[in-house]
C-alpha cells in the first residue's frame, strides 16, 4: 500500500502504512503531504469512491509504489 496517491481534488500524498485507532480497533491508513503535514483516514474512507456533481471515482488513486527506502518525500509529491 504504501506509495504515492493523488486525491480525487488533485493533491499528492505519500502513503507510509496502516495503523490501528486503538480505542475502536477500526483500520487507518496514514499519509503525508510534501509539507510534512500528517493524516490518517478510516482505511475504507480512503479506498472508497466519492460521487458528487463533478466527480464519481476513488477517493485516492495510486500513482506509484514506492521503496520507502528510496524515498525522497519532497520531490516526490511534487509532481505537478
Amino acid at each position: 500500500m504504501t506509495g504515492i496517491y493523488q486525491h480525487w481534488k488533485g493533491d499528492f500524498y505519500y502513503v507510509i502504512g496502516e495503523a490501528t485507532n486503538l480505542e475502536n480497533l477500526e483500520k487507518h491508513i496514514v499519509y503525508r503531504d510534501k509539507h510534512n503535514n500528517f493524516f490518517s483516514r478510516s482505511k475504507e474512507k480512503f479506498l472508497g469512491s466519492v460521487k458528487n456533481e463533478t466527480y464519481n471515482g476513488p477517493r485516492f488513486k495510486l500513482i506509484r509504489e514506492v521503496n520507502a527506502a528510496h524515498l525522497s518525500i519532497a520531490s516526490l509529491l511534487d509532481l505537478t
